[in-house]
């Protein structure tokens, strides 16, 4: 993969695989018009669903075929679709190539927007029907596989001990799964790495540092901490498939804050995919502290010489207002919420 593609690729492919009961908030565009039902085409929303999906389906997928067989349409259909979209738009969303679809610029533009809107809409949806079932007689934590299990046995251990007379069950998924179940109404609260894609309600309860995990043989090894610099044009190895396309995102912004841009040349599912392929010299990679633990034989932590963070936070729907889910979430948040955060 040629490295200039390849944050824009980790995003794609990290929207592809969200679940389509999360509202998404688009990084970095512009703000949104006021009111609900504003009508983007002039026309109704829901006469518009289908085009959106449509267009959606083929900006994730760069290919028309590809698209149409996620939607179970024939490809002549979809490609209808997106036509009577264009001309209710007044231009155009995809440059048909040889051997590639691209966005056009206002479609770069565009899309975030339409896929904020069919997602938040679903969303809508699930989460009036988890407030129509009513109080829960007991509440689900979803944590992601991703963050500190200390942090996890923390809330567990205090929540057992507190005399709330809530009744709490943990269960662990994916990053990229845990913020969704919040909006179907599967789990209640979730432990995540921030930030979330999603419009939610989030309170900084760990912030931990980054660190490069390189090769015994790599030229870097035997330095205290080295720059970001020093890191240069090194290939990447980056956990992918371990964290949400927001996460990502953010830790991309903050290296280049510093001057640094990640050369990504590997994508790996998981922390230890991660490490094995950096032990076999695939590239360099990166783990947060509470990682660290996982960097066996073969491998060397090193400290960056600039402070680069990732966040877990407590998250919930704010527009459910259970009392045992206020109880919960004031009692971890007073213990664990860290100074100058919401």
């Amino acid at each position: 993969m040629a490295p200039k593609y390849a944050e824009h690729h980790i995003t794609r492919q990290l929207h592809r695989r969200q679940d389509a009961g999360v509202p998404l908030r688009p990084s970095g565009q512009p703000s949104e018009p006021d009111g609900p039902g504003v009508d983007l085409c002039g026309l109704s929303p829901v006469g518009r669903s289908i085009e959106y999906w449509c267009a959606v389906a083929v900006a994730d997928e760069l290919h028309f075929t590809r698209a149409a067989h996620r939607l179970h349409m024939d490809q002549p259909a979809l490609s209808r679709h997106v036509q009577k979209l264009e001309s209710a738009l007044g231009f155009k969303l995809f440059i048909r190539g040889n051997r590639r679809i691209e966005l056009t610029e206002p479609a770069e533009l565009f899309i975030p927007f339409a896929r904020k809107a069919l997602l938040a809409a679903s969303a809508g949806v699930r989460v009036a029907q988890a407030a129509s079932r009513g109080e829960p007689q007991e509440l689900e934590v979803a944590y992601s596989t991703a963050v500190n299990t200390r942090v996890v046995a923390g809330i567990k251990s205090l929540v057992e001990g507190a005399a709330t007379g809530i009744s709490v069950r943990f269960r662990s998924f994916p990053d990229h799964l845990v913020v969704s179940r919040l909006f179907d109404g599967s789990s209640h609260i979730a432990i995540a790495l921030m930030p979330t894609e999603a419009e939610v309600a989030a309170t900084c309860i760990l912030r931990e540092q980054i660190y490069l995990v390189v090769p015994v043989r790599n030229e870097m090894v035997g330095k205290q901490s080295v720059s970001l610099g020093q890191i240069g044009d090194s290939p990447v190895v980056w956990p992918t498939g371990a964290m949400a396309a927001a996460v990502s995102r953010e830790l991309f912004t903050r290296f280049r804050t510093f001057g640094y841009s990640p050369n990504v040349r590997h994508e790996a599912q998981t922390v230890a995919e991660a490490l094995g392929l950096a032990r076999e010299g695939v590239g360099v990679t990166f783990v947060k502290e509470s990682d660290l633990v996982f960097v066996g034989a073969g491998l060397i932590s090193i400290r960056l010489d600039r402070k680069v963070h990732i966040e877990t936070g407590l998250i919930h729907v704010q527009e459910l207002r259970w009392d045992s889910l206020r109880t919960f979430i004031a009692a971890v948040a007073d213990q664990f919420r860290l100074p100058g955060t919401s």
